[in-house]
């Protein structure tokens, strides 16, 4: 069962985790290349976000569901958003991250991307875009800090 459980929480890491890097270092510079700047990439990009969410969203669901699995399952686990130890004030560093990844993916996705073209929401759909990336990133080098602990 442990092992399913840790494969189930790679698997939705690399679907949430994957696509954002994948979209952010390939389909977005490729789609503005090919697209030319202007309405057609923002439509390009809406569509596939569409097309996205809701895989994005079960892995969120995935890795919350089986990373309580696993914290629970580990001695070295005090509580949620415990500093006790080295193990709990990592992961609780984590979960952070991936808290403020998830609020960052859900405003962008349901409140940023309503409405028609807007220079300043696009902008800052950019930046935040960026800011989940560079999460991303620290989220797996946190998983693999807690992965290598005693």
């Amino acid at each position: 069962m442990k092992i399913l459980v840790q494969f189930l929480h790679d698997l939705a890491a690399v679907i949430w985790l994957g696509n954002l890097i994948i979209t952010y270092f390939s389909i977005m510079p490729t789609a503005r290349q090919v697209l030319g700047p202007g309405p057609e990439v923002k439509k390009f990009m809406s569509a596939y976000q569409k097309r996205q969410g809701p895989y994005g969203i079960a892995a969120m669901l995935v890795l919350i569901i089986t990373g309580m699995m696993m914290a629970k399952s580990n001695p070295n686990f005090a509580h949620l958003f415990s500093t006790a130890n080295t193990f709990s004030l990592i992961l609780t560093v984590k979960h952070l991250m991936v808290i403020v990844s998830f609020s960052i993916a859900l405003y962008s996705g349901f409140i940023l991307s309503k409405g028609g073209p807007d220079p300043k929401k696009e902008k800052l759909s950019g930046q935040l875009l960026s800011v989940n990336v560079l999460l991303a990133f620290l989220i797996l080098f946190a998983s693999s800090w807690l992965n290598v602990l005693p």
